[in-house]
């Protein structure tokens, strides 16, 4: 898991010329962060127009970012592409996340699949206000944009 977090974030800071370093605390509720925000890291071998945001890591982030005057951005690498969302900006735009319960495995990236019930929210492709390609090329959803804060284009 960590190597899929290291080459997103080695890809972001190429095509973004940002300074996101992974988190160097094991138990972190985030990922990666720089001086300006913090990143929750996730790499997906299949294609979904709707992505899984746990509450847990919603509610913490969110509110951790808040707090400190950061963002929080959630990225999601699937077939070479880079999608961005910034959630305090999805936050302040009030935007549905769909919350529901779903029986889901405990983890996607070990071998123990057991279910649990997890309170998820819905992030669809369209909410992202980055996305970037493996060849840097990057297309900015205005109506979603994160203001510049932490990344620049």
């Amino acid at each position: 898991m960590i190597l899929h977090e290291q080459r997103i974030i080695a890809k972001l800071n190429t095509l973004t010329n940002s300074e996101i370093v992974l988190s160097q605390e094991q138990y972190n509720r985030f990922d990666a962060q720089n001086d300006k925000g913090i990143f929750e890291i996730k790499h997906r071998h299949t294609f979904y127009e709707d992505l899984f945001i746990e509450f847990e890591k919603y509610s913490y982030n969110l509110m951790y970012a808040l707090e400190l005057d950061l963002q929080f951005f959630y990225v999601v690498s699937m077939q070479g592409v880079i999608y961005m969302f910034d959630i305090v900006k999805l936050d302040q735009m009030n935007y549905d996340y769909q919350w529901h319960w779903k029986a889901l495995p405990s983890t996607t990236e070990f071998e123990n699949n057991d279910e649990r019930n997890k309170f998820v929210g819905l992030l669809n492709l369209g909410a992202a206000f980055l996305k970037l390609d493996d060849n840097g090329k990057g297309n900015y959803n205005s109506s979603a944009k994160s203001g510049g804060r932490i990344i620049s284009p």
